[in-house]
Order: C-alpha cells, then structure tokens, then sequence
C-alpha cells in the first residue's frame, strides 16, 4: 500500500507501473498512465482511499474513488469481463461488485487495475496526453466516473476547474 498522502511521482512508481504491467504492453500507453494519474489525483488527491469522513462515510473507495457500479461495470462489460474475473481470482475474492469495491480501499493495485479496465470498457480513443486534450480528458473521466459532485452546471464547472489542475499536475509527473 502506498504511504498517504502521496505525490504523483509515487503513485506512478509504485502503484501505476507495477499495476500496468499485469496487462498487455499497449494498455500501459502514456495516454493512460496520464488519465491514470489524473482522474487518482482529481478523486482522492492522493490523500484518501475513502471517501467521506469516519463519522459519515462515502460511497467511493480508493485512490480512484470507485463504487459498486464502476466495479459492476467492469465485472459485466464484453472487453473487461475476464480480466477482471482473472484479477478478483488473484486477489482471492469472489468475482463480485461488493468484493471489489470493499478490497481496492485495501489494495492500491488491484484499484490501478480496475480504473484501467473501467477506462478500456469505453469505446472510444484514449485522449492524446497533452495540454490539448485537457476537455477530452475530462469528458472522458466524466462518461466513466460520473461523479455526483458534477450533477449541477455550478458542480460540473467546479470539478472541471480541479480537473484541469489535475490534468496539468498528471502531464507534469509523467514528463
């Protein structure tokens, strides 16, 4: 487990690399480790694995801020169905939503991997990993993440506003 809260250098290092390599070599593009790294440090910045407080908890768990529909998701989808059978397998836990979501609060790359499999359930080209990009990107995180905090026009200019240092923070690091 990765010591919180960690930089971006870290989590790449120490989570995304390894969590990468378990899948065929063109999943670890540097379009995905950038959205990778991006969407980790827009959902948790890299300081929680829970969201909420102790007293009044959150739905979302880990570093990429996951609930039982992202793991569902992942679980049911034709081109992620699987690998993430083969990853619950050896983590030694059930192939279910509910075991996913309970175990990437405790296993960072189990969680790497499962944002990687919900990012390749989307059909469409990973943005490129440049300033550019930086809307596609964030059109991207939102059609797969679909955060509450994003419900509202007022939300959904606020969450681009983080997003964007987010993204330049992630294209930072991977540099």
């Amino acid at each position: 487990m990765l010591r919180l809260p960690a930089t971006p250098d870290a989590l790449l290092r120490e989570v995304i690399a390894p969590a990468l390599a378990y899948f065929p070599t063109a999943w670890a593009s540097r379009e995905a480790v950038v959205l990778l790294l991006a969407i980790a440090i827009q959902e948790s910045n890299l300081e929680t694995r829970r969201q909420g407080t102790a007293t009044q908890p959150g739905p979302a768990r880990g570093l990429w801020q996951f609930e039982v529909a992202g793991a569902d998701g992942v679980l049911h989808h034709p081109q992620t169905h699987s690998y993430a059978v083969a990853l619950c397998r050896e983590a030694r836990i059930p192939a279910s939503a509910g075991a996913i979501h309970r175990r990437v609060e405790l296993d960072d790359l189990l969680a790497c991997r499962i944002a990687r499999l919900l990012l390749r359930s989307d059909s469409a080209p990973l943005p490129a990993a440049d300033l550019r990009s930086e809307a596609a990107a964030f059109a991207y995180y939102l059609r797969n993440w679909r955060p509450g905090a994003a419900r509202t026009p007022q939300g959904r200019a606020k969450c681009a506003k983080r997003f964007a240092a987010a993204w330049r923070r992630a294209l930072e690091a991977v540099a």
